[in-house]
């Protein structure tokens, strides 16, 4: 699929980021309005990583790299 945007001219590319942790997942939210989701300190970390991920790049949170 890449292949075929790259050849169309898109420039297209991503970054992974992994955390290890806890996390509160499952249904979110209220009678009228819910999403299944994760909450929590790990998610928020592997979502700032990757921000900062370059595409190609893969950043670990220190608990998943020695794992």
């Amino acid at each position: 699929l890449i292949a075929g945007w790259r050849a169309a001219g898109y420039r297209v590319g991503f970054g992974v980021g992994l955390a290890s942790g806890t996390a509160t997942v499952g249904r979110i939210g209220y009678e009228a309005r819910f999403d299944y989701t994760a909450i929590g300190s790990t998610v928020n970390l592997a979502s700032r990583l990757v921000e900062l991920a370059s595409p190609g790049q893969v950043l670990a949170d220190p608990v998943t790299a020695a794992r």
